[in-house]
């Protein structure tokens, strides 16, 4: 199998035919190379509005992505989320290790998650030291305890 190790950036947006079975591929290790995943280097993904994605597929798809390399996340539009699986892939691979290794991610989007709260916002503030750019809109359950957690960090 031929394996895309160098692959930058992932933009599968409105691919509604995707679902997490994408991602417990991707999080194989019998497809690995050299004991690495095919989306170790990513630093960008957009997978906003691939309506067949959920919770399963985040959880797959944080352990495979070193957060220290992404960047940049668009996860808009995908209604089965809930902050437990986001948050997963803002500590991605440095879960059970407390050794405050921080995500690198810059540009969070996430517009129109219904199933995210302030807690996704607490996560983001005291994982991502480098975020510059959160888009939140239509996501409802935000509130200005949310925003405080942000604004105070």
């Amino acid at each position: 199998m031929i394996s895309c190790q160098e692959l930058e950036c992932l933009d599968i947006e409105e691919l509604y035919h995707i679902t997490d079975a994408c991602f417990h591929f991707a999080s194989d290790e019998k497809y690995y190379c050299s004991g690495k995943s095919s989306l170790a280097a990513l630093k960008e993904l957009n997978i906003s509005h691939c309506s067949g994605i959920s919770n399963e597929g985040i959880i797959a798809l944080s352990n495979v992505i070193h957060v220290q390399t992404l960047s940049r996340l668009k996860i808009s539009g995908l209604h089965l989320l809930t902050d437990e699986s986001v948050e997963n892939l803002t500590v991605g691979l440095n879960k059970g290790n407390e050794s405050s290794i921080k995500s690198n991610i810059k540009y969070f989007e996430s517009i129109s998650c219904l199933g995210l709260t302030d807690k996704i916002l607490e996560s983001v503030s005291s994982n991502c030291p480098k975020i510059c750019h959160i888009n939140l809109s239509r996501c409802l359950n935000i509130t200005d305890q949310g925003i405080s957690s942000i604004l105070t960090k």
